[in-house]
């Protein structure tokens, strides 16, 4: 599934169809929905697979020679126009019989592989941003990441709907510094540890090399490559160099957008929460690779209350800001 499936074989394993916009999790379950209450589970604004299958490019030709891979709905094309029912779909893939044991009170603990994915990225528990802080200070309040926070740990039935929405990121709070951790990890291949001291009386703090996943990253990061380039932040990217189609900011630039929904008593959309984190990766090893996450909350507009629309042009204007032209020059 990861490396893509042709449409008739996507179809026969997940029971998606290409023209799909929502999904039922409880679908061909026995018993269907413990609480007997239906949801549907939905991609933004209705899209459905058939983008993965019309748009086969994952680099922009100013920016790679490559010729553009077979047609296929497999993680890459996911990635790059951020399909929440793909991703669904792979978590019930993984999870789902757990998740179908935890309904039943068969399983006291939430699905093994979302779970243990999250608890590996340390979002499960808080984090000191203080490394190699003296002695002496051990009393102080010393700055802390708090533990971000998922239903599928406080609140996780009915399991196969919770294990949907918290693979798409829906019912995951989350702060901005989780996330560019996140994606500095994934540009190392490892968790990565922020600090907010580099030395302390002069001394350089003595930071530990990110713990590596031994995991290859190749079709995740190529989804994330393909975001900026041909995806779903291109707009915002093209727009900043429009001048520029070659500019190195965009051709050595990854991320990955997002849009959450913040619901309010009846259950009805308030607003939603705007992301776009990633790297960017200077060119010709100027550099170390710099994470970035963005966050806007409470976005609201028709054409503007998405990652893509909100937070991605931020991000493009900084980028320039810190590497572009001007930049380089002073």
């Amino acid at each position: 599934m990861l490396k893509g499936w042709q449409p008739r074989r996507f179809k026969k394993e997940t029971g998606l169809a290409l023209n799909a916009g929502a999904m039922d999790p409880y679908a061909g379950i026995p018993g269907g929905w413990p609480d007997g209450r239906r949801r549907l589970l939905r991609n933004f604004r209705g899209t459905s697979f058939l983008n993965l299958i019309r748009k086969r490019r994952l680099r922009a030709r100013e920016c790679s020679k490559e010729k553009p891979p077979p047609a296929a709905l497999g993680l890459p094309q996911a990635v790059r126009e951020s399909l929440n029912l793909w991703f669904a779909a792979l978590a019930l893939r993984v999870d789902g019989a757990a998740a179908a044991a935890l309904d039943q009170r068969k399983a006291p603990d939430p699905p093994a592989w979302l779970d243990r994915a999250m608890r590996r990225l340390g979002f499960d528990r808080p984090l000191a941003l203080t490394a190699g802080a003296p002695a002496f200070l051990s009393t102080w309040g010393r700055p802390t990441l708090p533990a971000a926070k998922a239903t599928l740990w406080s609140d996780p039935r009915p399991a196969r709907w919770v294990l949907a929405q918290n693979a798409i990121g829906q019912g995951v709070a989350a702060s901005p510094l989780h996330m560019a951790r996140l994606a500095a990890s994934l540009a190392a291949g490892g968790t990565v540890r922020p600090h907010l001291v580099a030395r302390w009386d002069g001394e350089a703090v003595d930071l530990p090399e990110p713990e590596s996943w031994g995991l290859d990253l190749d079709l995740l990061r190529a989804g994330m490559k393909a975001v900026p380039e041909v995806g779903t932040a291109a707009r915002a990217f093209r727009r900043q160099f429009r001048k520029r189609l070659n500019s190195p900011l965009r051709c050595n630039t990854w991320g990955k957008t997002g849009t959450a929904q913040v619901r309010g008593e009846k259950g009805r959309a308030r607003y939603v929460s705007a992301w776009f984190i990633g790297w960017h990766r200077p060119a010709k090893g100027k550099g170390p690779p710099l994470a970035f996450a963005c966050q806007v909350t409470h976005a609201h507009g028709r054409g503007h209350n998405s990652g893509g629309s909100v937070c991605a042009p931020l991000v493009a204007k900084f980028l320039d800001w810190v590497y572009g032209d001007k930049a380089q020059s002073q």
